[in-house]
């Protein structure tokens, strides 16, 4: 569970050399697969959030995608000291808005940039 960004250097070199289709199994935030070489690379994830969030980010202009944030950080006043307009946020995306750039904005401001579903 969590990140496995800083494991990297730890994890990659155990798997085999040649590899014809990876598995990514437990998916999250895709820093074993996106890193890994292999023919094929299959991501797979039960939060299917986080799984549309990658799933436009990759197929989504880089520049639509940053333009799309910047108007949320604008629009709700977002930053590290201000709650209120998270929790703003976080009603816009649960109430009007189930957009993934509007997910991974509130992630970007969430306490620990950690999400929790009730």
């Amino acid at each position: 569970m969590g990140g496995k960004y800083k494991l990297l250097k730890q994890i990659i070199p155990l798997f085999p050399d040649n590899i014809n289709t990876f598995v990514d199994l437990f998916g999250g935030g895709f820093n074993v697969g996106i890193n890994i070489e292999a023919n094929k690379v299959i991501y797979n994830d039960t939060c299917k959030q986080v799984v549309e969030l990658l799933n436009e980010l990759y197929i989504k202009p880089t520049e639509d995608c940053l333009n799309e944030i910047d108007k949320l950080i604008y629009k709700f006043k977002l930053s590290k000291e201000n709650q209120e307009g998270f929790n703003q946020l976080r009603d816009y995306y649960n109430n009007e808005n189930q957009n993934p750039l509007v997910f991974y904005t509130m992630i970007c401001y969430a306490f620990n940039n950690q999400i929790r579903f009730n």
